[in-house]
């Protein structure tokens, strides 16, 4: 049961948004904004959605200890937050919808008992159901902690230093999971992590029953959403047509590399894109190109289920070659050469004193209680690991701070606690054709072993998809 009320209140800030909603839970609030501009389109395949939450040291009651005295720069909290908001209504967009749209998530009250990034997902759910915006909400989010073997949602700061596990889940009126994001203190057994799902995917239907009777009291009309960038029905056929036997023979030829197999199926997709223009004439060219697209997934798919066998001639359940090198460079502390088929990662672990711990900023300590952070795993993804040109500056992007978490919530509970020293595990994706992150895991496993920290269990990561 969720022992404190989580509550949602429209038509009173931020009126020329789409969409805005206030969330609050306790004496912790939460404004989000929801605007799209109608008129002007994306050329992006994404959905041109841009999610921004900040922290703010006046909902705390303090005063920013930055040289301005002002909210400036972004923090990791800000950015794996606004990630995680992302994930959990990004895919409740329609394909075809390629308006500009953005939430803002502001800060209005932080008590420091209640974390306000649950309820910037709510507010986020909330406020894109009342608007305008189309979209097919509402979900709704929530933390699930587990005290013993008893699941409890959106435990307080302190309940949750308790919690055997930190599970935010998002789900959607129909109890589909959305975004799963968690990280446990301890193993915890597969019979609790389901309980804790299941658990919070019943509590998610509860709050997003009163996001739609919020949206049907409050909620705008939809803006009828325009497809004519998405290729119609009979374009795609016409492109499985086409294009079945050619696909057909570049995925189930297993001498093919990741290069090599892009480059046959370019060579198929120049064909079928010419004979689909001689057919479509007044077609827009990148909308028969997604038509190849879709051809491309609807051949693919078939190909997996009826024979089970991907197109490097893997089962299923096969891993790629899996090759493991510890030691490489005597100078480092420890050091670790990950291998699984074309995903290479690099990691290094360097050991330093208890003063080179990473200072959280004052409204992230607020809210989580930690202030010193004395383990660190960095995340680094050049533009060779896909044999790409790109810019490489000092500041990591969005997604490799995204994914230098994942693979740090991995290993951190197996280090142990009374590590007087600070640890920083280097990760280098030097080939990236698969999960870099879940190599992350490897590697950094590996070279902590190598450096001599005693780990309390051995970690590993794969990542999956459901077809």
């Amino acid at each position: 049961m969720i022992k404190r009320a989580l509550s949602f209140e429209v038509a009173k800030l931020a009126k020329f948004s789409n969409g805005a909603c206030t969330c609050s839970l306790g004496d912790t609030s939460v404004l989000v904004t929801a605007v799209s501009r109608q008129s002007q389109k994306s050329n992006s395949n994404f959905v041109a959605l841009t999610v921004d939450y900040k922290q703010k040291a006046a909902a705390a009651g303090r005063i920013p200890m930055t040289h301005l005295r002002r909210d400036i720069g972004i923090t990791e909290k800000e950015i794996l937050t606004a990630r995680m908001i992302d994930r959990s209504i990004r895919p409740s967009f329609t394909k075809g919808f390629d308006n500009d749209t953005q939430i803002i998530c502001n800060q209005l009250a932080v008590d420091g008992n209640n974390d306000p990034d649950i309820l910037a997902i709510n507010g986020a759910s909330a406020s894109l159901a009342i608007s305008d915006i189309p979209w097919n909400g509402p979900i709704g989010a929530i933390r699930v902690g587990l005290l013993g073997e008893k699941p409890v949602a959106n435990p307080s700061r302190k309940e949750l230093q308790n919690s055997r596990l930190n599970l935010v889940i998002s789900a959607n009126y129909c109890g589909n999971i959305m975004m799963m994001d968690g990280s446990c203190k301890e193993p915890v057994v597969m019979q609790d992590m389901l309980k804790a799902m299941r658990f919070g995917v019943k509590e998610c239907r509860t709050i997003t029953d009163s996001i739609s009777k919020l949206q049907k009291t409050h909620g705008k009309p939809k803006k009828p959403l325009d497809l004519s960038s998405v290729p119609k029905a009979e374009q795609i056929q016409s492109a499985i047509q086409l294009s079945r036997e050619g696909i057909s023979s570049v995925l189930t030829n297993f001498d093919h590399d990741k290069r090599s197999r892009d480059d046959a199926m370019k060579l198929v997709a120049e064909k079928v894109l010419a004979q689909l223009q001689e057919k479509y004439p007044d077609a827009d060219p990148k909308i028969l190109s997604d038509a190849f697209g879709y051809a491309v997934k609807h051949v693919y798919r078939q190909i997996l289920l009826e024979s089970r066998i991907r197109c490097d001639g893997r089962q299923l359940s096969d891993l790629r070659p899996i090759s493991c090198e510890i030691d490489l460079y005597k100078p480092l502390h420890g050091s670790a050469l990950f291998q699984r088929g074309q995903t290479q990662v690099f990691c290094s672990t360097t050991f330093d004193s208890p003063d080179a711990a990473f200072r959280n900023d004052s409204i992230t300590s607020l809210v989580s209680g930690v202030k010193d952070k004395n383990f660190m795993l960095h995340y680094e993804f050049p533009p060779y690991a896909t044999n790409e040109i790109g810019r490489v500056g000092t500041m990591p992007d969005r997604r490799e701070i995204g994914h230098g978490a994942l693979a740090e919530k991995a290993i951190r509970p197996l280090v142990p606690e009374n590590q007087d020293m600070t640890i920083r595990l280097n990760c280098e994706v030097l080939e990236s054709n698969g999960s870099s992150s879940m190599a992350s895991v490897c590697a950094g496993s590996m070279s902590l072993m190598d450096a001599g920290v005693k780990l309390k269990e051995h970690v590993a990561g794969v990542a999956m998809g459901l077809m």
